[in-house]
């Protein structure tokens, strides 16, 4: 599994009026968007950052949810909504300020499969195994592979807990002799 960390859309609102667009030439219109405006220097970046959709990765659209929802966020989800792929979203709640996540929250039940509200700064080892678990439930034939890397995060967690059990009983030892 990889994860990889995309910029945002540049051109969000052009995007999406084209992809409508093209909802009734083809069920490949991200491949069609991406063809027609591979030679576009406007939308290089957006071209290069749909990419891995039309290679069938999943979606994982992470917000800050310090701040209210923009005209522009609606046009990405919609955009991340028509390529049908899994999507889950994680809104980011990494300062105090909870004003907006309702707000944040309406907005994704209408176009994500899943979503979590995730604080990535003080998160337990608890809370990240259960953000991975969740993901397992957008898309039943991607749980094998999820189920693998959640069972190497648990293992990769009790040697690190073993490790520091060791450290401190040899400390405690150097200690008491």
């Amino acid at each position: 599994i990889r994860f990889i960390d995309t910029p945002g859309f540049q051109h969000p609102r052009e995007i999406l009026r084209q992809l409508q667009g093209l909802r009734e030439e083809t069920d490949r219109i991200i491949e069609v968007f991406r063809e027609r405006n591979r030679d576009n220097p406007a939308f290089r970046q957006d071209v290069e950052l749909l990419l891995p959709l039309t290679r069938g990765a999943g979606i994982i659209y992470v917000v800050d949810g310090s701040r209210p929802v923009r005209a522009v966020d609606r046009a990405e989800m919609e955009i991340l909504r028509l390529t049908g792929l899994p999507r889950m979203a994680i809104l980011n709640s990494k300062e105090d300020v909870t004003d907006f996540l309702d707000q944040w929250k309406d907005e994704f039940r209408r176009t994500f499969n899943i979503f979590r509200v995730f604080n990535a700064h003080r998160a337990t080892y608890a809370e990240r195994i259960a953000l991975l678990e969740a993901l397992k439930h957008i898309d039943q034939d991607r749980q094998a592979v999820l189920d693998t890397v959640i069972s190497a995060f648990r293992k990769d967690w009790a040697q690190r807990n073993q490790s520091c059990a060791g450290i401190i009983t040899d400390m405690l030892a150097e200690c008491l002799s």
